[in-house]
Formats: structure tokens, C-alpha cells, sequence
């Protein structure tokens, strides 16, 4: 889903597990993309296909290189019979007097021919990397450690993911549950104009405090405390919803069941969105369960593990050029 986001929904040719094989993307696109992504971290060009029963292969193409890098991955351990060590020995032999070495990333140099090989669900990919960064970074930063925490704060890495699979780099950006205002402070987009808010007065003072913290005073970025029911939100007015529906797992609600209000939001988020405008949620399993229909088209869907203990449901709706009818919105109760 992320990909699809950054790149375009018709740009996969090939998914495979860790691995996407992409047609006809322009190679600078792709760089940013993998700078962008919360977890994607290597860009190559396919040259080979093989099957692991027969995956000794010949790669013309590093015939002129003197320094050889190979780096050898295993896809959630598959392949484990084929040997590291073999591989390198294969290939020590077939380019006599060059230099060949196993790498654990790829480091692309001008002197030296990257080669990646890829193990997964039963083939081979041999490939030359063109842009590779790694997510360490990212990845390692905890929520306790920025200057506002509050329990049920989202990771930095799957915030990103969220904005990553919305897929739109301008426009207008609403987060209406912000929390810890973990989505907009971690929005790889350039987005001009980000509107987020809370019911909670504290969480909008900590929210911008991790904001300007990470980007400092950034005139782009409201928040607002609000209450959902009651958004100062014009129709079609919004390019992109991006949240994490609270109810059930960080907040409990008072006088309205956690599922009516989930349906609630359902019913009206499409009444805020632009024609073709997207809207990216994540939602509990138990929640998920209670989701009947909405204005907008569901346009994809996926279950995210996020630890032992917390999966969410992350779904992605297009709004297409249907009128919402307005009395969805009126409050009932």
C-alpha cells in the first residue's frame, strides 16, 4: 500500500514478500520515494529472475567491473538452504582476478558494481541497486522520548506509513484525532497546509510542542481542539484525511458506544474531501468489525501488526464524484 501511494497504484508489476517489481518509474521518483518511505529502503534494477533450484547465473553486465559488492538477503528466512558462502564462491570463480566481496549494503561508488540477491518465495533476484537508505533512524526514535508523550501515541515509522499511503504531496491535510500530533510532525508529504485537532486542550499544546520541535514555528500547521461532531469544516474543502481512530484503544467515550461513534465518523469524513481526495485510516480489529459502509470508495485495505500486543486495520478510500447528502451529518442523540 505504501509504495502504491508514493509511486501510483498501477506501477506494480510483480509483489513478492519484501519485494516489489515495478514498470515504466522514473528512476528520480523512485529515489524519493524510498527517501520518503517509513520502511522501504533499496531501489535497484532487475537482472535476473531465477529459481532457487537453479540459481547459478552468468551476470554479463559485471564483466567490465574490477571491484565486485555482492549483497545476499534472505526474505523472512526463506532459502535458508542455499549457502552464503556458496554463493560468493560461485561467483569468485566466474570473474577470475576481480575483486569479490560480500557487503552488507550496498554503497554506491563509482569504482565499484553493486550486485543485490534477493532470496524470496522460492526465486532469486539478481539486481543492481541505484539508491539505498537505510531506516534505523527513524525506526529507533520512541515516543517517550519526544517532548510530549501520552500513552497510545503512535510510532514515528507508522505515522509516515499513514501519510505515505495516502499518496498526495500539496494540498490541504486533516488529521481530526491528533493526539500527540504523531501524523502531521511525521508527514513525509509536502503538504501546504496541515489542520489537525483534539478534544483534549493538552494533547493540542503537546502536539505542537513535538511539532516545532522536530520542524520548528511552521506556519503550515493548525490545531485546533474540537470535537469530531462539530468540525469548522467547509464541504469538499480537505485533499487528504489521515488518522488513527482512538476510540477502543486510547480514549473511552462518554455516553456514546466506542462502535457508534467509529460508525459515525464512517458516515460524514467523505462530506469533507475534495473529488478524488483520500482518506487513510487505521482502526482496531474490533472496531473494523462494526464498519457497514461510507460515502467514499474503499479502495484498499490491509491488516498491520504493529507489536505483540496491537494490529490495526489501515484503510484507504478515493472519493469519487458522488454529493454526500448533508443530513448524514446532523448529530442524532
Amino acid at each position: 500500500m505504501e509504495l502504491s501511494g508514493l509511486l501510483g497504484k498501477n506501477v506494480i508489476i510483480e509483489a513478492l514478500t519484501g519485494v516489489f517489481i515495478t514498470n515504466n518509474v522514473d528512476i528520480e521518483k523512485l529515489k524519493k520515494s524510498i527517501a520518503m518511505s517509513s520502511c522501504l529502503k533499496e531501489a535497484g534494477l532487475v537482472l535476473r529472475v531465477k529459481g532457487q533450484e537453479d540459481w547459478k547465473e552468468k551476470i554479463n553486465e559485471l564483466e567490465a567491473c574490477r571491484y565486485i559488492r555482492i549483497t545476499i538477503r534472505r526474505v523472512g528466512g526463506i532459502g535458508r538452504q542455499i549457502n552464503k558462502q556458496q554463493i560468493i564462491s560461485y561467483f569468485k570463480k566466474s570473474y577470475p582476478g576481480k575483486i569479490v566481496l560480500e557487503a552488507k549494503k550496498p554503497e554506491i561508488k563509482e569504482d565499484t558494481c553493486n550486485l543485490s540477491i534477493i532470496i524470496t518465495d522460492g526465486v532469486i533476484i539478481y539486481g543492481i541497486p541505484i539508491y539505498y537508505q537505510g531506516k534505523s533512524k527513524l525506526l529507533s526514535i520512541n515516543p517517550h522520548d519526544l517532548p510530549y508523550y501520552s500513552p497510545g501515541a503512535l510510532n514515528p515509522w507508522f505515522s509516515r506509513l499513514l501519510t505515505n499511503i495516502a499518496g498526495l504531496e500539496k494540498g490541504v491535510l486533516l488529521d481530526p484525532f491528533c493526539g500527540t500530533a504523531s501524523i502531521p510532525t511525521w508527514a513525509s508529504s509536502n503538504y501546504h497546509t496541515i489542520v489537525c485537532g483534539d478534544i483534549n486542550p493538552v494533547h493540542c499544546e503537546g502536539g505542537l510542542a513535538n511539532y516545532s520541535w522536530l520542524h520548528g514555528f511552521d506556519s503550515k500547521i493548525n490545531i485546533v481542539r474540537w470535537d469530531y461532531n462539530y468540525l469548522p469544516m467547509r464541504e469538499a474543502s480537505i485533499d487528504a484525511i489521515v488518522t488513527d481512530l482512538p476510540y477502543g484503544r486510547s480514549v473511552r467515550s462518554r455516553g456514546t458506544s466506542e462502535e457508534e461513534l467509529a460508525e459515525r465518523f464512517f458516515k460524514t469524513f467523505c462530506y469533507y474531501l475534495k473529488n478524488n481526495g483520500v482518506t487513510v485510516v487505521s482502526i482496531s480489529e474490533d472496531l473494523y468489525k462494526f464498519y457497514k459502509q461510507s460515502h467514499c470508495y474503499l479502495d484498499s485495505k490491509c491488516l498491520m501488526f504493529i507489536h505483540n500486543k496491537l494490529s490495526r486495520v489501515i484503510l484507504r478510500f478515493v472519493k469519487k464524484t458522488q454529493q454526500v447528502d448533508p443530513s448524514s451529518l446532523i448529530r442524532q442523540g
